[in-house]
């Protein structure tokens, strides 16, 4: 849209020759023939196209913005991911922690229970629910674990490195993921919003487009055109330049 379109053409031509002559002292037409080489460049520079142009570079700037949004976006889910994976894994790990004290405990008070029943202090009934109680908190001990587990390989996988510490772990710096997270932002600047709002500004310069599809387009053309042989005018070497501007 930018730059002229350029097209050069070059052959051997015959034109008719119509040329007035005189013949007996009466004025008529020749019809003969004249040939010759003939060579043409022409440029056809778009001077006003209804304002497709300016909407195509407008759409091209939005698709643009909104690459760059995507990419803060994503920016922000890493930061987040690893955010949530840390408490994830801390949250775990207490739960893992507090079902490890509830289940040795319920094995402290299982071993005075059978004492009991040892002396005769405590029932037989007493000591299996008490044992049942016991193995109930061996399978919440058992749970918490499998999680924690997986918990901390996410972390791992997320953040790139083993925690150690893990009840004195303090939250990792942001740069370990591989970026400097900026302050928070408020609703207004929510990027998903950012986006919706982009796509909206994208649709109206689309119909904008199409909307120009229908108004006409004005070219302008310059051309130079040369003629050599007969079609230059003469019989031998003769040449013939035309300059045309439409």
């Amino acid at each position: 849209m930018y730059h002229p379109n350029v097209s050069v053409t070059y052959g051997h031509n015959e034109e008719s020759d119509r040329t007035p002559s005189q013949s007996s002292g009466a004025e008529s037409i020749a019809n003969t023939n004249k040939s010759g080489t003939k060579a043409s460049i022409t440029l056809t520079q778009l001077i006003w196209d209804g304002g497709r142009t300016d909407t195509a570079v407008d759409i091209a700037k939005r698709n643009s913005q909104k690459a760059q949004i995507n990419l803060e976006l994503t920016i922000e889910d890493v930061i987040v991911e690893g955010v949530t994976v840390y408490i994830n894994m801390i949250k775990n790990y207490n739960t893992y922690q507090a079902n490890l004290k509830i289940e040795d405990n319920a094995k402290k008070a299982l071993a005075m229970t059978i004492e009991k029943v040892k002396k005769g202090e405590a029932s037989k009934m007493e000591q299996l629910q008490i044992e049942q109680q016991f193995r109930t908190y061996q399978t919440l001990t058992m749970t918490s674990k499998l999680a924690y587990d997986s918990a901390v390989e996410r972390f791992r996988t997320v953040w790139k490195f083993t925690p150690k510490n893990i009840d004195q772990m303090p939250m990792p710096v942001s740069d370990l993921l591989g970026m400097i997270p900026e302050a928070g932002t408020n609703v207004k600047n929510n990027t998903t919003i950012k986006i919706a709002s982009m796509d909206v500004k994208i649709a109206e310069q689309q119909l904008r487009f199409d909307n120009a599809d229908f108004k006409p387009r004005v070219d302008g053309k310059l051309s130079y055109t040369e003629k050599e042989g007969e079609l230059g005018g003469g019989f031998d070497n003769e040449q013939k330049e035309e300059w045309r501007a439409d």
